[in-house]
């Protein structure tokens, strides 16, 4: 959706932490965080470092028993590079992973349990991971063990077919073509069929130096490419390629950007770099994405009062300086929020919702409804010089979950406490290789 194309862009901002702390009083009690992925470095597991990945499991207590819960652990290069085994320019060997300091071990926060009434159930010298929840609820558990036949789980949760450029969930099924998004399917489980709901994306950019040369950006402008990308149960990393077509025929140098796809979640963080910042009088930038049909959807953001159900008479109903710093599409039993993690630099940039309603799209059912879709940004040459990151969010959650809930989880993190099970009833501070974290969303590859 929105997320994909985010990456090519300078992008939207996200509410900030201040603001999102005055929801916390308005959440029901206990944060479900049904889409937000668990991530833990090696540094942060020091008792697995060094060892195989595939002599790891990852178990959870559900209603007293205790069984394997998907997980995977990720290879994280030197400078911050994910190891991607697979395609045309991976970035590393298949050969069998041994966990190192910066790789990460994801899990799904849905998939935390109970704790363990019986330890002796759980391997010699298995990990304790204690998650605390400052939005609220119960402590959550799970369990690492180091054994010569672990248990695994089944499940996974996203599928990726390199060849049609699909990636598939429960939720969602996406299909890229030029490695931006070209059909967008909701679901309830994989290969249900279900209408396509998106037609493609606009992409605008427009950038005044000193006043006197004006440069302008749209989506036909990009060239994007695999390089590389590895699958696993939790979440497919994606490494692409971009070139910029600057004038006959002449294209920039290529950079790339990692994407992360989840069961109802995907991101893709960046670095943007200005390295002379006098030379920049503007730089606005527009990205939306084509509806072909939103019969039965409405429209929610920041700045509005309330959802606006979209039919025929919600163009006049949207102003064109709606402040926008999360948007959001909800039905199809979904909620589709677009945010950013929390930054004190997106204070910098102004977002505006950007809603266009059209007549209906070639192909699409009779009365339904076709719009564009997105936000307008500007403001961005008032940030400093240098490199700044950004981090594009893409939430998908039950319809009656809500965004404030969604915002708060996504920008106030959890607290995690790593430590033996034999050390898990000393007192704070007492434990001789306890460590209290905070779980991250930010990804460190953009390189």
């Amino acid at each position: 959706m929105l997320f994909t194309a985010h990456r090519r862009l300078l992008a939207i901002a996200g509410a900030g932490l201040t603001a999102l702390l005055s929801f916390i009083p308005r959440l029901a009690l206990g944060s479900p965080r049904l889409w937000q992925p668990l991530i833990l470095r090696g540094n942060q597991l020091p008792q697995l470092l060094n060892i195989p990945v595939n002599r790891i499991e990852v178990l959870a207590v559900h209603q007293g028993r205790l069984e394997p819960i998907p997980f995977q652990v990720d290879s994280v290069l030197v400078g911050g590079i994910f190891g991607l085994p697979r395609g045309p320019q991976p970035t590393t060997d298949a050969m069998p992973q041994a966990v190192g300091p910066n790789d990460e071990l994801s899990m799904m926060m849905f998939d935390l349990g109970e704790r363990i009434a019986q330890p002796a159930q759980l391997p010699e010298r298995a990990l304790e991971v204690a998650v605390a929840d400052p939005l609220g609820g119960a402590e959550r558990y799970a369990y690492i063990g180091v054994v010569r036949k672990p248990r695994l789980s089944p499940v996974r949760y996203v599928d990726y077919d390199p060849q049609r450029q699909l990636i598939e969930t429960e939720h969602y099924r996406l299909s890229l073509k030029h490695e931006f998004p070209d059909d967008l399917r909701l679901q309830n489980h994989k290969g249900e069929t279900t209408r396509n709901l998106i037609s493609g994306f606009e992409l605008r950019g427009t950038v005044t130096v000193l006043n006197l040369l004006q440069f302008h950006l749209t989506e036909h402008d990009l060239d994007s490419r695999l390089l590389a990308y590895r699958a696993g149960p939790v979440r497919v990393i994606r490494r692409v390629g971009h070139r910029i077509r600057v004038f006959l025929g002449v294209r920039s140098p290529e950079v790339s950007t990692v994407e992360f796809f989840y069961r109802d979640f995907a991101q893709a963080p960046f670095t943007m770099r200005l390295p002379l910042r006098k030379l920049f009088r503007d730089i606005q930038g527009r990205i939306a994405m084509d509806f072909v049909d939103l019969r039965g959807y409405s429209l929610l953001a920041s700045g509005l009062e309330s959802p606006l159900p979209l039919d025929d008479h919600t163009a006049a109903a949207v102003g064109d300086n709606t402040p926008a710093q999360w948007i959001g599409l909800r039905g199809g039993e979904r909620l589709m929020l677009q945010t950013f993690a929390a930054s004190s630099e997106l204070g910098f940039i102004q977002r505006h919702l950007y809603y266009r309603a059209e007549s209906s799209a070639p192909g699409a059912a009779s009365g339904a409804l076709a719009a564009a879709v997105g936000i307008d940004t500007d403001g961005w040459q008032r940030l400093p010089a240098g490199s700044h990151r950004f981090n594009p969010l893409l939430i998908s959650a039950p319809p009656d979950y809500g965004a404030e809930r969604a915002i708060a989880e996504a920008a106030i993190a959890p607290l995690v406490t790593v430590r033996t099970v034999a050390e898990r009833n000393l007192p704070p501070g007492a434990a001789r290789f306890g460590a209290t974290v905070s779980s991250s969303l930010l990804g460190e590859d953009g390189k």
